[in-house]
């Protein structure tokens, strides 16, 4: 049910131009930490490094030699979200999947990440937590 409303929201998100644009914005700072990925054929962890500025940022994934740039398209206020900031991954350079969206929810000490996107190889699923400072 939880991904039933995760994949809702981001949905919405994309398919509603205005919803990026309300007044949110986005983080700014940087964070790092090991991700887990679930699905696409590849069952694996791995690290990611991300800096963001606002409305846009760039991401990076050091041991699979992939990044690119990220953008933020919508804060959720919705029960099961509240709090989380989504952003849509562009891959720039390496070999990785391209137009992924991730959202980012503040966990008090750290900050949870959940990045999803349907490929062709099946449902990919990536959680991590993450260690640095982000502000509003």
């Amino acid at each position: 049910m939880k991904r039933f409303v995760l994949l809702t929201i981001m949905t919405l998100a994309l398919s509603v131009g205005g919803l990026a644009s309300t007044n949110a914005k986005g983080l700014t700072g940087t964070v790092s930490g090991t991700a887990d990925q679930i699905g696409g054929g590849a069952n694996h962890s791995y690290q990611v490094t991300m800096t963001l500025n606002g409305e846009t940022g760039t991401i990076d994934y050091p041991s699979l030699k992939c990044g690119g740039t990220v953008t933020h398209i919508i804060n959720s206020t919705y029960p099961s979200n509240v709090g989380s900031t989504f952003y849509r991954e562009h891959i720039t350079y390496g070999n990785c999947i391209d137009d992924g969206i991730f959202s980012l929810q503040d966990l008090g000490d750290s900050w949870f990440w959940r990045w999803d996107k349907d490929t062709s190889s099946g449902h990919v699923e990536v959680d991590g937590k993450l260690y640095g400072t982000l502000k509003q």
